[in-house]
């Protein structure tokens, strides 16, 4: 894109906070409007790449995953906070002359992703030109929904009073999902059910907080 100019959303996303170009969406929303803006990158003068923001745990990577699998979309994904800035410039380059979709994940929920030292210019200009996204952390369904499924893939299920007061307990953050799963695999098969989910709730914390 030339000129520096903000691209024109192509539609009109639901949103929880209606600013033009980083809106923060909730988790369905997110996963509504994401393929609209990948499939506007791979057009002719399209947005070429989105800026995903979310904290950690948020779900970006899970999304995108679940998106590529369900959609059928092709896209490259960058973590913003792994890449050295010449490198990432070097993509969304690279991306742009070949008209492919490219997610840049964020943990930085606003503000610049580098100082004005560490990169030049043209990158700054780039970036501020992109596109936004930022999601929510998960809600205690969306939480719920997620344990579910991964209980499912370690050949496990919860009742649903447990996978609830389970859901309601956990961090908002998907890794706690899995780091609780994972614990429960490891309980031994002794004491009471609660007994069991609140070792395994606690483990999770603590790893969660030393990761």
């Amino acid at each position: 894109m030339s000129g520096g100019g903000q691209p024109a959303l192509p539609f009109s996303p639901r949103i929880t906070e209606p600013t033009p170009y980083c809106p923060t969406a909730s988790q369905g929303d997110a996963a509504e409007m994401l393929p609209r803006l990948i499939r506007a990158a791979t057009t002719p003068r399209g947005l070429t790449a989105i800026l995903l923001r979310g904290p950690q745990g948020s779900g970006k990577s899970r999304m995108l995953e679940e998106l590529a699998l369900s959609e059928g979309l092709e896209f490259e994904a960058l973590p913003a906070h792994d890449t050295p800035p010449m490198e990432l410039f070097g993509e969304i380059n690279r991306c742009a002359a070949a008209s492919q979709a490219l997610i840049i994940e964020s943990r930085e929920e606003t503000g610049r992703l580098f100082s004005f030292e560490d990169v030049p210019p043209d990158l700054h200009s780039r970036l501020a030109s992109l596109p936004e996204l930022s999601i929510d952390r998960p809600s205690e369904e969306e939480l719920s929904a997620a344990l579910a499924a991964d209980l499912m893939l370690h050949g496990q299920s919860l009742k649903p009073r447990d996978l609830a007061a389970a859901a309601r307990q956990m961090p908002r953050n998907f890794a706690a999902v899995r780091l609780f799963c994972r614990a429960l695999d490891r309980v031994p098969a002794l004491g009471t059910s609660a007994q069991r989910l609140s070792w395994a709730m606690e483990r999770a914390q603590q790893l969660l907080g030393a990761s």
